[in-house]
């Protein structure tokens, strides 16, 4: 049987398309408005910005990927 999981309407929306070294991020906040897209390099400095960005919204955040080969 499938679970069924509703997504919070608070939500904060990523997409992330993965590749070897570089990930293309997209931010789309609850309250509309513009997108914001991000380009995060395969370095940890890069992942801690991206953590932080998301972090600093306070509100949850629903994650997907998709791995590009």
């Amino acid at each position: 049987m499938t679970k069924y999981l509703s997504t919070p309407t608070n939500a904060v929306l990523v997409a992330i398309d993965m590749s070897k070294h570089r990930q293309e991020v997209l931010i789309e906040r609850p309250e509309g408005g513009r997108r914001r897209r991000m380009t995060v390099i395969a370095t940890k400095d890069d992942y801690d910005r991206l953590v932080e960005e998301l972090t600093s919204m306070a509100r949850p955040v629903v994650i997907v990927s998709r791995r590009v080969v």
